[in-house]
This record gives structure tokens, C-alpha cells and sequence, in this order.
């Protein structure tokens, strides 16, 4: 159970998910701007999982099987000590947008923007300026692990 290889996933992926914002910004395409979404939320979960990897082998927390529990523990016990409150937040934010995306019966783009419609007709709206501020945020989350590895 090594975070190590969580950590290497997350870097694979956060690679990728850079080169599709670097693409977006001149290809202003609908499924070019969802793949993004789904990549940054892929390296999301990795980034999430080597953070309760650390912390379980460090002995702070115990990892629980199920994922609703794990995400309770890095939301009010780790983001708490690590002070990344607000990061972690946004980043669940990111999560919840995924799934919206996953199970939308209707997406669109519309003035440089995704609009998704939930299964109850809400609306959200996604941008790559939104996504680069989610990768902004993963890039600080990774370094302070980094930080806190080599302590």
C-alpha cells in the first residue's frame, strides 16, 4: 500500500490533463474541454488517495474501505492539519462537477463555456479557466506532500 505509486499516477495524469488545457486554449471544442475535466478529476483521485496513503503509514489515520468515509477523513481531519481547508473544498467541488458530467443526459457549449444539465435540469457551467484553477490548486496540494515527505 505505498503512496509512492499514487503519487507517480497522479504526476502521469496531472501531465496529461496539462497538455489538454494547453491544447484547449486554441481548439475552444466541447469534448476536448470534458476530457480535460474527466483527467483532472482522474489525477484528483490520486492525488486524494497518496495523501491517505501517507497519513495511514505515517499512522496518523486508518483507511477505511469505504470512499465516502476516506473522503470524510481527508476533509475534516487531514485538510484541517495540513491547513488546506479551502484546496481540499474546492477540489470536491471538482469531484461533484465530474459526476454531474458523468450522468448528464445534455451537454453543451455555449459562449466558451460547457453547460451541463443534472437530471433534475439544474445547470452548471464549466470553463478552462475554471480547470486551470483546479490544476493550479493540485500543483500546491502536491508540493506541500512533497514537503511533508521529506520532513
Amino acid at each position: 500500500m505505498s503512496y509512492k505509486k499514487s503519487i507517480q499516477e497522479f504526476q502521469t495524469s496531472h501531465k496529461r490533463a496539462e497538455k489538454l488545457i494547453f491544447l484547449s486554449n486554441f481548439f475552444k471544442n466541447k469534448k476536448l474541454i470534458l476530457s480535460t475535466l474527466e483527467e483532472l478529476a482522474y489525477s484528483n483521485k490520486q492525488l486524494m488517495i497518496s495523501i491517505l496513503k501517507y497519513n495511514h503509514i505515517k499512522g496518523k489515520i486508518k483507511i477505511s474501505n469505504d470512499p465516502k468515509e476516506n473522503k470524510k477523513i481527508l476533509t475534516q481531519e487531514i485538510s484541517k492539519d495540513w491547513e488546506i481547508e479551502d484546496k481540499i473544498e474546492k477540489l470536491n467541488q471538482l469531484i461533484e462537477l465530474n459526476k454531474t458530467h458523468k450522468n448528464s443526459p445534455v451537454e453543451f457549449m455555449r459562449k466558451k463555456k460547457i453547460v451541463i444539465l443534472d437530471e433534475n435540469q439544474e445547470i452548471m457551467t464549466i470553463t478552462i479557466k475554471e480547470l486551470k484553477e483546479y490544476f493550479q490548486i493540485q500543483k500546491e496540494i502536491k508540493s506541500i506532500l512533497k514537503f511533508r515527505i521529506q520532513e
